[in-house]
């Protein structure tokens, strides 16, 4: 073949290479395309979820806020029983006692107790001690309550 010349096999060869590079290039595109597609849709929920996260954050917020807002109980007075009493009335309690009725002393604006000793001040072990006497307004000494449990098993009631 002669150089400068083009006969019609170098057009379609020509031809077929545009076609291929045509074909190339779409894919290219549409690859390009559908990559771009799939970062919008991560990017979207990732802003969602950054969105919710949000959402929960504030939620969480406005409920702290909400029982920092919140009146406490006002008790006005309570009626416990300890094992034994100083009478500055520090108070040591038996068993399960100790679990509420502290609690309920340090609640109520008058606590009233009911105890089976009062003892002096110097027997007061201070490691035993359990509710400080700051709490108790009244001390009744009671030697020999009733049993709550023994009570209920005879049918027994308060007078």
């Amino acid at each position: 073949k002669e150089p400068g010349t083009y006969d019609i096999w170098d057009h379609i060869a020509d031809v077929e290479a545009n076609e291929a590079n045509t074909k190339k290039i779409k894919a290219d595109r549409i690859a390009a395309q559908e990559k771009a597609e799939a970062d919008q849709v991560e990017t979207q929920n990732a802003m969602d979820k950054l969105r919710a996260d949000a959402a929960e954050k504030q939620k969480l917020q406005d409920r702290i806020a909400a029982r920092k807002n919140q009146d406490r109980l006002a008790i006005e007075a309570a009626a416990d029983k300890a094992d034994k009493a100083d009478r500055y009335g520090n108070l040591t309690f038996n068993k399960t006692a100790r679990n509420f009725n502290p609690i309920m002393c340090m609640a109520a604006k008058q606590s009233i107790v009911q105890v089976r000793d009062i003892i002096d001040p110097n027997q007061t072990d201070p490691e035993k001690v359990i509710t400080p006497g700051i709490f108790v307004n009244k001390i009744i000494e009671i030697t020999n309550p009733i049993i709550e449990s023994n009570a209920i098993e005879k049918g027994l009631i308060y007078p």
